[in-house]
């Protein structure tokens, strides 16, 4: 019988092992350069920029393609409408029609206001529904906004659509003043999105002697002649459902 002490000491138990780990070692050496190198990503191929009226240029991207474009179709720029999920629901404007009937066509881009109260109507629901697309293209050319960043103007835009919930518009009276201009009064009620502070929101109401001027058949709004007559704010209970009047500091809006 062998014992344990003799049985390490075989040659052919342990000695064969080392001997064949001693020859795979420097196979594994001889390989991992060539392992290294396949995991290698290759380097960047840079293409050569146009050359001509489209070549790169620091208010470019892509070459030839302008970067205002490229900022237009991120996912940033993609602006979500706050459209009713049944179309057959009263317009925001206050009409009486159903949203289908009413502005929902101009606010498309199928139609055009034909009047003044038309298109105050329809500017109205496209803040409601956040639409500033349509803002910006009712605007009167000639206003000082339209000189700004498109971006720019749309963020803002969208940032007074998104701090206030519309409650209501009460078109008031509208007299024409001289070919293709027409002052319009009106009156919204809006409320400030914002936690309740003690169960109460904030209401803000303004009266505004709106201009539209009509260049052809298309009526836009002329907002650096418009004149805003009135701001009031007043607290309203989230608990009992009345609104109480307080002195109104100046609101810019």
């Amino acid at each position: 019988r062998q014992t344990r002490k003799s049985r390490r000491a075989l040659p052919w138990r342990g000695e064969p092992a080392r001997a064949q780990a001693t020859m795979m070692r420097p196979s594994l050496l001889l390989l991992l350069p060539l392992l290294a190198a396949s995991f290698q990503r290759p380097a960047p191929v840079t293409p050569a920029p146009p050359a001509g009226p489209l070549a790169a240029s620091p208010d470019r991207g892509m070459g030839g393609l302008p970067r205002r474009l490229l900022r237009k179709i991120t996912p940033r720029e993609e602006v979500v409408p706050r459209f009713p999920k049944d179309p057959s629901s009263p317009c925001a404007c206050g009409s009486g029609k159903s949203f289908d009937r009413c502005c929902r066509r101009l606010l498309s881009g199928f139609d055009e206001a034909l009047t003044p109260v038309e298109l105050l109507r329809s500017r109205y629901t496209a803040y409601a529904y956040r639409v500033p697309a349509y803002i910006k293209k009712t605007t009167y050319p000639a206003n000082r906004v339209m000189k700004k960043d498109g971006d720019k103007w749309t963020d803002e835009i969208l940032e007074f659509m998104d701090s206030y919930r519309f409650l209501g518009l009460e078109v008031g009276t509208d007299k024409a003043a001289g070919a293709g201009v027409t002052y319009v009064t009106f009156t919204v009620l809006v409320e400030v999105v914002e936690r309740p502070v003690q169960g109460l929101v904030t209401l803000v109401e303004f009266t505004e002697e709106g201009v539209f001027r009509r260049s052809g058949a298309v009526w836009t709004y002329d907002g650096d002649a418009s004149t805003l007559l009135s701001v009031e704010r007043r607290q309203k209970s989230t608990k009992m459902g009345r609104a109480g009047w307080v002195p109104p500091p100046e609101v810019q809006l």
